[in-house]
């Protein structure tokens, strides 16, 4: 996943609801100040970095040694972005396949 779309998507996020358990009010969570870039972001590179050839998350092949027969969808190709239909779809073409070649 690009750093720019996803910083985008989070940027967008209006916040993030807390549990009622932890707060009555059901207030928003909402980044501090380059908490994405300073903080999520590399722990996701870090957490990801060897699933995918030269540790290249974003544009890295998989290597299939951490998680053997990894799909990875592209949501943004060519300059167009998937809309979450297309994702879903994409991602039961994956499922009828694999079940397809176990005989599910």
């Amino acid at each position: 996943m690009h750093f720019l779309t996803t910083l985008a998507r989070r940027i967008s996020t209006l916040g993030y609801p807390l549990g009622v358990q932890f707060n009555p009010e059901g207030s928003l969570w909402r980044d501090p100040p380059m908490y994405w870039e300073h903080i999520v972001y590399p722990a996701y590179i870090e957490a990801h970095q060897d699933m995918f050839e030269n540790g290249d998350v974003e544009n890295g092949k998989p290597t299939g040694q951490r998680v053997p027969g990894l799909v990875v969808i592209e949501p943004v190709k060519r300059w167009a972005e998937m809309s979450i239909d297309d994702i879903v779809r994409c991602c039961c073409d994956v499922l009828e396949d694999f079940c397809a070649r176990l005989d599910c």
